[in-house]
């Protein structure tokens, strides 16, 4: 929501600026954010009745102070500000006194009131945080800066004492159904808490996520270990690299030994004996002799 701005404003020392300030915040915030002059003020009303409901239905005031805005004079030779029928003194006391925002715009060479200088009833406006508008190269930088402020601060309703009257109750949560969340809680049902809980189904859907990524993650590990034990007995089954099927090692065992035993006395030989796998222990003065 944009702001509602009331500008107070002298013609005699600020007018120029004012008619330019006006179309930009208009150009910003629409054709209905600002009221600005006191020719709008119907005739024959009031015209401090009419001010003062003006700057209620505000957000804020820009009050623009050109060079003379302090001292300037009426026909009789009385400072303006003194003058309790002052239009500026009226806008400027209603704000203050309905505790609108009010923010002072120095033009030109103007710098802030002190409060000695101000009547009683304006004096709060001295501790006000103020902003620039200068003329020359730098006007539409300031004017930028300002409205770039007033989004930042103000493009939202500011939190205005309403009558009880006004205030609509929301429905209780024992008319609502449970399972149900609307988007918008006014239609009759009531919002979802805001205390941190969460529905009942975001816990459900939150659990289940878990136990897939805990299932995924047993099924991943589970056929790892399948894979590095099945390359392992692969491994087993097959031969070296380089080695066909046909190129499988055959021992060949030797032709075993016809080993003849001497008989000393007669010096000729006795029944022959195999070293087929076996070790035989003979004599000392046994002499072996390999058959060719």
């Amino acid at each position: 929501m944009m702001p509602r701005i009331f500008i107070s404003y002298r013609r005699d020392d600020s007018g120029y600026i004012a008619g330019m300030l006006a179309e930009r915040l208009e150009d910003m915030f629409g054709s209905d954010s600002v009221f600005i002059d006191v020719d709008a003020i119907p005739l024959g009303v009031d015209f401090r009745e009419y001010l003062n409901q003006a700057v209620a239905k505000s957000d804020l005031m820009l009050a623009l102070m050109g060079n003379d805005w302090l001292n300037v004079k009426n026909t009789q030779g009385l400072r303006r500000l003194d003058d309790p029928a002052d239009f500026v003194r009226i806008e400027i006391e209603a704000a203050l006194k309905q505790q609108i925002p009010v923010i002072p715009v120095l033009l030109e060479q103007a710098r802030m009131p002190l409060e000695a200088e101000l009547p009683s009833s304006l004096q709060p406006l001295a501790f006000r945080n103020a902003t620039e508008i200068r003329s020359g190269r730098d006007l539409n930088y300031h004017i930028e800066q300002l409205i770039r402020g007033l989004k930042t601060h103000y493009s939202r309703p500011l939190n205005k004492p309403s009558s009880p009257s006004s205030e609509i109750q929301a429905p209780s949560v024992a008319t609502a159904k449970p399972s149900v969340y609307p988007e918008h809680p006014t239609e009759g049902l009531a919002a979802p808490s805001t205390t941190g809980q969460e529905p009942p189904s975001v816990n459900l859907a939150k659990w289940l996520l878990r136990f897939v990524g805990a299932a995924v993650s047993l099924a991943l590990i589970i056929w790892g270990l399948n894979a590095l034990l099945g390359s392992n007995s692969d491994e087993a089954q097959y031969p070296p690299a380089g080695l066909s099927t046909y190129d499988s090692p055959v021992l060949i065992s030797p032709t075993p030994a016809t080993i003849e035993r001497i008989d000393p006395a007669t010096n000729q030989p006795s029944e022959p004996l195999s070293t087929d796998n076996q070790t035989k222990r003979y004599p000392a003065d046994t002499k072996v002799r390999s058959a060719d």
